[in-house]
């Protein structure tokens, strides 16, 4: 059971299979067999993704991002500890190395183990560098800057403390970090008419930082809502990009096998409902360290 639209209605999942189950020092994992989304992650009894469409996710929290820089080389991920994210990152030929900074290294291991089908052995890569620890301290601390973040984190929580990572702090950090035409995506909560004050104060506090900020919206349908997402660019503009370009660096990069995104969704998602539009023009709130914005558990 997972309230997704507020606290007075559930998601509800019959469970086939229970596959594991761990408490760590920072959140509890559970993998199970759903009958219709198949292996599945919770975090904290949080849906997080399944087999049957990791897609949505993965594809859009990296490929509109990606697609819109020339040239991404380096990349840091924040979070991401399914694969998915990296997956798709790697596809990207031209994508020379990808960090992964994630804080929980026993949930790093168990999407390795049982989750084979969202990261299709992407761990392997010998492109992808895993650091286990604290994805704030890390950005703060390297002396590497990169063309893409992408932050793939978990709703901004308490435990594990990832609301700090959702402020004009954190994303003032971020932009130091990237290069001077770098790039930042992030998925930020949900975008569901009823429940959408995360989302519209996470692009406000984006878009106090960085001179150009996009948001988008995808059904996922485990989530059973509309999820958002946030394309940041310090040069680059996603929306424009024309249909022909995209399709050339589609071709170029040697994206294959994509089940989601192409050129004509690159092109649309970036057209937000009236209704959310007006939600995010309403939004006053910008999101600080010493004001920060705390979904319930």
């Amino acid at each position: 059971m997972e309230f997704t639209q507020g606290p007075n209605s559930c998601h509800l999942f019959r469970v086939k299979k229970k596959i594991f189950h761990k408490k760590t020092p920072f959140q509890i994992i559970d993998i199970v067999e759903l009958f219709e989304f198949g292996k599945t992650l919770f975090l904290d009894q949080r849906l997080q993704i399944s087999e049957a469409d990791e897609f949505f996710y993965s594809e859009a929290i990296t490929h509109p991002a990606l697609i819109t820089h020339p040239n991404p080389k380096n990349v840091l991920i924040i979070g991401g500890a399914d694969g998915g994210t990296a997956f798709n990152v790697l596809k990207h030929k031209g994508v020379k190395k990808v960090t992964m900074a994630e804080i929980d290294g026993d949930l790093v291991e168990a999407c390795k183990k049982f989750l084979p089908k969202i990261h299709w052995g992407v761990f392997k890569n010998p492109k992808l560098k895993v650091m286990v620890g604290d994805g704030k301290k890390f950005l703060e601390n390297t002396k590497e800057s990169f063309d893409i973040i992408t932050s793939d984190l978990t709703a901004p929580l308490l435990n594990p403390p990832s609301y700090l990572l959702f402020t004009q702090e954190f994303y003032k950090t971020v932009y130091r970090k990237l290069n001077k035409d770098g790039i930042f995506s992030l998925q930020a909560d949900s975008t569901n008419p009823l429940c959408n004050e995360i989302f519209t104060a996470v692009f406000k506090t984006v878009a106090k930082v960085f001179p150009i900020a996009r948001a988008f919206e995808v059904f996922i349908p485990s989530y059973d809502t509309t999820w958002g997402f946030i394309v940041a660019s310090k040069k680059y503009d996603p929306t424009s990009l024309t249909l022909s370009e995209i399709k050339k660096r589609i071709a170029k990069r040697g994206l294959k096998n994509l089940k989601f995104y192409d050129e004509n969704i690159h092109q649309k998602i970036f057209y937000l409902p009236k209704y959310l539009s007006d939600a995010i023009k309403k939004q006053k709130n910008i999101i600080r360290d010493k004001k920060p914005m705390i979904a319930s558990q």
